[in-house]
């Protein structure tokens, strides 16, 4: 499973010397991972993340990840778009994937990250209100 691929990069990144360097005695690196169904049926312990490794969501967790929910959303409409005017043009993998890159790199505007960034303290309280279940739209 890819994501199951994805994370045990990451679990190797987050142990690399610079970052265990980060923690305090006795911390340790927890995962958050919503409940999107993509995650569901991830056999995380085969790449070395344990249950306990696992910050525990509620229910309609996705509010909890915006940043990274939003700008996918934003990607996958812009790629979407991109496919959609090549038409009937075969495509190239490698062209597809070089103008994804482009548009992470450069296409997302910094501020609606860094807006996202600011609202989620608030966005975590809602959560907690209204114990996991949906929050104000203008907070999502």
């Amino acid at each position: 499973m890819e994501f199951e691929e994805i994370m045990g990069k990451f679990k190797a990144e987050l142990e690399t010397p610079e970052n265990m360097a980060k923690l305090k005695r006795g911390e340790r690196w927890l995962y958050s991972i919503d409940n999107d169904k993509v995650h569901q049926g991830a056999d995380l312990e085969r790449v070395g993340i344990q249950e306990e490794d696992i910050w525990p969501h509620p229910a309609l967790s996705s509010d909890m990840h915006k940043v990274v929910e939003n700008v996918h959303a934003w990607l996958e409409k812009q790629m979407q778009e991109y496919i959609r005017k090549k038409g009937a043009e075969k495509l190239d993998t490698e062209d597809c994937k070089q103008h994804l890159k482009d548009l992470f790199d450069n296409g997302y505007k910094v501020e609606s990250i860094q807006a996202n960034v600011r609202s989620l303290p608030w966005t975590y309280w809602e959560i907690w209100v209204n114990e996991g279940g949906y929050i104000a739209p203008g907070l999502r």
